[in-house]
């Protein structure tokens, strides 16, 4: 799979685009009639602009900056009208007019680039779009310290992400078949390091460029100190995401370092909810996901440290019972890792009116289910799936109620659309 290395981009990532929906396309085929109309006013307008731009060329000279608004709005009017391939043309003058005269990474020519690259990627031309996204990437990165970088590396990151997921759901060709939906049930324990496999370089880079972009991202914000940058919570989240995912691809054991990047992550954000408020509750949540990333990978004293740590501290701070609730239930269960689709839960395409069975089970201090049984279910006819809902929850890991609060069986109701 093609790569190119300084920004960690994959061609799979521009593909994304063009499968995404991102280019509108038409709902249905334009009548005889409104294809005339739209052909006057697109050689209208294309008139009218070509005219304008050799005017002010003849006054001021081939890198007039009055030429970059002219060439945009020409590129604009040919996009409009389906012909992205005199798009490119003539955003790639107004791009270089705009480096002529405000340099070659300024941060206002990002809009063009990506204009090119969209351009590029309806046009089926996936190497070029790989080279915009290059050098937009390489705009931020010559402007770190620019809080302008910021959403560029993390729309890279997402892309990267979006990438390594669909090679993990076997929807990119050409790569080894990976089952997550077991590896998502169950806590990291144990197995060797081993590689992706044969084929598995473009997956290896679609993780790697997520992180490093991601990454990209927060140093910004912290170098310029924007603890409050509303950008910044949900960067750290895709961040730990991709390390989840893979450590739960590639069978890390519990000491491998991405449990150690991803813990670094909770810990920044333990550090920004002190920062941005100091309120107890803020500051028990990050603590409570610290935890559950350390019983994630089978750190158990650590992660009931931060559990009763943050308990108390929701006590001590007098915060209202629904709200420890919503981070400690008594009654449903809080399956770990949060940040992905818990297989348990009730899909929204599933009426309320649906079969169900209802699973009874107590969750130990260390998150582990036990005692499980199924103590109901609206139809014989569900037994079967009975057996297989009790055995996902005796794989998951939860997360533990307080001490204080008993061990009393948590219920689960799983919905089944027949």
């Amino acid at each position: 799979m093609k790569a190119v290395t300084a920004g960690f981009v994959c061609v799979g990532a521009v593909l994304l685009l063009v499968g995404g929906g991102v280019v509108a396309q038409p709902d249905a085929e334009p009548s005889v009639a409104e294809s005339r109309s739209a052909l006057a006013q697109w050689t209208s307008l294309k008139d009218d602009y070509e005219a304008r731009i050799a005017a002010e060329q003849s006054r001021n000279g081939a890198f007039s900056p009055a030429l970059v608004d002219l060439l945009v709005a020409l590129g604009l009017a040919h996009q409009e009208y389906g012909r992205s391939d005199l798009a490119v043309d003539v955003l790639e003058r107004a791009l270089q007019v705009r480096r002529a005269n405000e340099g070659l990474y300024s941060f206002d020519q990002v809009p063009l680039l990506k204009q090119l690259m969209l351009n590029e990627a309806a046009l089926g031309r996936v190497s070029e779009a790989v080279e915009f996204e290059g050098r937009i990437l390489e705009v931020a990165r010559r402007n770190r310290d620019d809080l302008r970088s910021v959403p560029i590396f993390r729309e890279a990151g997402d892309r990267q992400l979006a990438l390594y997921e669909r090679y993990l759901a076997g929807e990119v060709p050409g790569q080894i078949e990976v089952n997550v939906s077991q590896a998502g049930f169950g806590p990291m324990r144990g197995g060797g390091q081993g590689g992706f496999g044969s084929g598995g370089g473009g997956r290896r880079f679609a993780a790697w460029g997520a992180r490093a972009n991601y990454n990209a991202a927060i140093r910004s914000i912290l170098r310029n100190e924007s603890y409050g940058h509303e950008d910044l919570l949900e960067i750290e989240r895709s961040l730990t995401r991709s390390y989840y995912l893979e450590a739960a691809d590639r069978n890390y054991p519990r000491d491998g370092p991405l449990h150690g990047m991803g813990r670094e992550s909770y810990r920044r954000r333990v550090a920004y909810s002190v920062i941005n408020s100091g309120e107890a509750l803020g500051f028990a949540n990050a603590l409570i996901e610290l935890a559950d990333w350390d019983l994630l990978f089978s750190y158990n004293g650590a992660a009931v440290e931060r559990y009763d740590e943050a308990y108390e501290l929701l006590r001590r701070g007098n915060v209202p019972e629904a709200e420890v609730r919503a981070l400690f239930p008594v009654a449903e269960p809080v399956r770990l890792p949060t940040f992905t689709p818990n297989p348990l839960a009730a899909s929204e395409s599933v009426p309320k009116d649906a079969g169900y069975v209802d699973v009874a089970f107590e969750v130990s201090r260390y998150g582990v289910a036990r005692k499980v049984d199924v103590v109901g279910m609206s139809s014989e006819s569900l037994r079967r799936v009975s057996h297989d809902v009790a055995r996902a929850v005796g794989v998951s890991r939860f997360r533990p109620r307080p001490t204080s609060d008993g061990d009393a069986p948590f219920r689960l109701r799983y919905y089944v659309d027949q």
